[in-house]
């Protein structure tokens, strides 16, 4: 039987499918390139030619789920009929939404990127988001401006330092999450720091004060729910 070849890119997006699919579902720690391997039906070397470690396919999966939210938001990006307020919260709303799909997988994320180990992966991931990410917050500040919502020289700027400040939280609320899980912490504090956020950002960007709402108890209450 002839050996069935395919382009790169296809063969590339089946591995992501079905690492993401397994990292989804049992868990990244659980999974092994084997499990992969063999789901999919190809050789060893074949997945080793696309990823050099079960990190970099992690790395990459997670990538793709960056790009999953920028596409997400495009909508909300191309509505003429909201203001920029309006957009900037509905952005972090549709991405917490798309977290919340992907609850498993982002809280054994959020287990593995604590681990000291995994500094230099978790420093590229942040770098990556912030890259992808800025523009479209750089755009929302710009048209803020234009409406007389925001009143910042520096759109760009601001919306690198609101995304970098947005990973520093992300670290610091993934042991808050992880304590919550255990029933070591209370869902309150989560919010607090959320709360935190919206008034830094709101200086940042010379927005009016209570403006910026990304802390939605009740998508956070979903998080946390044990209901399936």
């Amino acid at each position: 039987m002839a050996r069935i070849v395919k382009k790169h890119d296809i063969r590339k997006n089946e591995i992501l499918d079905m690492a993401q699919t397994l990292f989804y579902t049992q868990g990244y720690e659980k999974t092994s390139i084997n499990q992969i391997i063999d789901h999919l039906g190809i050789a060893k070397g074949t997945i080793y030619h696309y990823f050099k470690s079960k990190y970099e396919l992690l790395d990459a999966v997670v990538e793709r789920l960056i790009l999953q939210m920028r596409e997400a938001v495009i909508p909300i990006i191309q509505n003429e009929d909201m203001n920029a307020i309006e957009k900037f919260n509905m952005t972090f709303k549709v991405i917490g939404q798309i977290k919340l799909e992907k609850k498993e997988f982002m809280l054994e994320l959020l287990r593995v990127m604590n681990r000291e180990e995994n500094i230099i992966l978790r420093h590229k991931m942040i770098t990556r988001s912030i890259d992808l990410l800025a523009p479209i917050i750089a755009d929302f500040i710009k048209q803020g401006n234009n409406e007389g919502l925001c009143e910042t020289e520096y759109p760009l700027e601001s919306a690198q330092y609101i995304l970098a400040i947005s990973n520093y939280l992300n670290i610091k609320l993934s042991q808050i999450i992880i304590e919550i899980q255990e029933k070591k912490q209370d869902i309150s504090v989560l919010i607090d720091n959320y709360a935190a956020y919206e008034r830094a950002i709101e200086r940042i960007i010379g927005a009016a004060e209570n403006s910026i709402s990304l802390a939605d108890r009740t998508l956070i209450e979903q998080f946390f729910s044990e209901e399936e």
